[in-house]
């Protein structure tokens, strides 16, 4: 939801309530990913009763798509969160490719991470399925995330110079 905030409001200045928003979505967040991390490791080993050999692929793609989670997570407190707080007055819009994409690439990584993990515990269909398929859904999400968010940075970072160079010709 703070990506779709922030998304909606590239076009216009950052202010202080931006990044207010971003610092409490990330508090939520990171307690979120602990309530992950526990009742995962928790449910973990009363299905296995610790043998990691007994882990179903479901497991290994919960556990895969947390770890994805956890490590957005760091790289977004680390990365993400510092640049969006040093351009307050700014538009993100106006700011380098790099940065542009690197922002899209966390976000598209934790909207797909979010998705599959909700996927992953709710659907029955994930129950039964192979390492092949669960890799597969795991790919795909994460691929498409970041092809359709990166594609859409660089779509909005070269539009208006080529829409300038055909009113100049």
């Amino acid at each position: 939801m703070t990506d779709l905030h922030i998304l909606r409001h590239a076009f216009r200045p950052l202010d202080k309530s931006d990044t207010d928003l971003i610092k409490r979505a990330h508090k939520v967040i990171t307690v979120a990913l602990w309530g992950l991390w526990i009742t995962g490791l928790g449910l973990f080993y009363l299905k296995t009763n610790g043998d990691l050999a007994a882990a179903s692929p479901k497991l290994w793609a919960k556990l895969a798509t947390v770890t994805l989670l956890t490590a957005t997570a760091i790289g977004m407190a680390r990365v993400a969160v510092p640049i969006v707080t040093a351009v307050v007055g700014q538009r993100l819009i106006d700011l380098g490719l790099g940065k542009k994409l690197m922002l899209a690439s966390f976000a598209a990584m934790s909207a797909a991470g979010w998705l599959t993990a909700l996927l992953l515990g709710g659907a029955e269909t994930t129950r039964t399925a192979d390492f092949t398929t669960l890799g597969t859904i795991l790919a795909t999400s994460f691929g498409l995330a970041q092809l359709i968010s990166c594609s859409s940075v660089v779509l909005t970072h070269f539009l208006p110079s080529l829409r300038q160079s055909r009113v100049m010709s």
